[in-house]
């Protein structure tokens, strides 16, 4: 990674985590591909598309060891993100594609390694994306169609478990939060009681002084 995203700990963690998404998720998502392929080998050439835009999504962490801040590589994603959840239901079924179920995972995941502007950015444009889903003619056979069973049930299975995931670590970093807070409140309570402890003493040796000299 870049010196300067090691030296800010809120960036190198959502650094960290852009990372370890992007190999944990690539590599689920290309298995799930290769599933599709090798079960309907006919449309290979869409599955192939999906594949292609998962590794562009994937090789965006790239960007992590040239940039010195998560402001770059978390737009770039959110682009990528959002063509490839736009293109990939187009060859997997349409409204019917197990892929719609990481729309509002990828909007949340966003808004981990981003901020809120990039998770309402990424939120609105998939939403617009399936809207446009909505109005094209459910009947026309298109690309590779419906999904088996098996790959849809193992991509929901899996966007629940990620959202397990962020939830816990979301939790994680409240407890952090809270302990920091806490950390720093005794800090402070501390050194106001040394203080008042300070001024009490110097009040008595003040005093101290005062009789003595008369």
């Amino acid at each position: 990674m870049h010196p300067g995203l090691s030296n800010d700990p809120r960036a190198f963690q959502r650094a960290r985590i852009m990372l370890i998404f992007c190999v944990i998720a690539g590599t689920f998502c290309l298995t799930t591909i290769l599933i599709g392929a090798l079960t309907k080998p006919e449309f290979a050439i869409f599955y192939g598309l999906v594949a292609l835009g998962h590794i562009l999504v994937c090789s965006s962490c790239i960007l992590l060891r040239y940039c010195s801040s998560m402001y770059i590589p978390s737009w770039v994603m959110v682009a990528l993100v959002v063509l490839q959840l736009g293109q990939a239901p187009l060859w997997t079924g349409l409204l019917a594609s197990p892929v719609l179920f990481t729309y509002p995972l990828a909007t949340i995941f966003m808004g981990i390694i981003g901020g809120r502007r990039q998770a309402l950015c990424t939120g609105s444009l998939l939403c617009i994306v399936a809207f446009l889903f909505s109005m094209v003619d459910t009947d026309v056979s298109f690309a590779a169609g419906s999904q088996l069973p098996l790959i849809t049930l193992v991509v929901l299975i899996w966007c629940t478990l990620t959202a397990a995931m962020l939830a816990l670590y979301n939790e994680h970093q409240q407890s952090m939060l809270l302990e920091k807070i806490q950390a720093e409140l005794r800090e402070r309570t501390d050194a106001q009681l040394y203080a008042e402890q300070a001024n009490t003493a110097k009040d008595g040796f003040m005093a101290y002084l005062l009789r003595s000299v008369s």
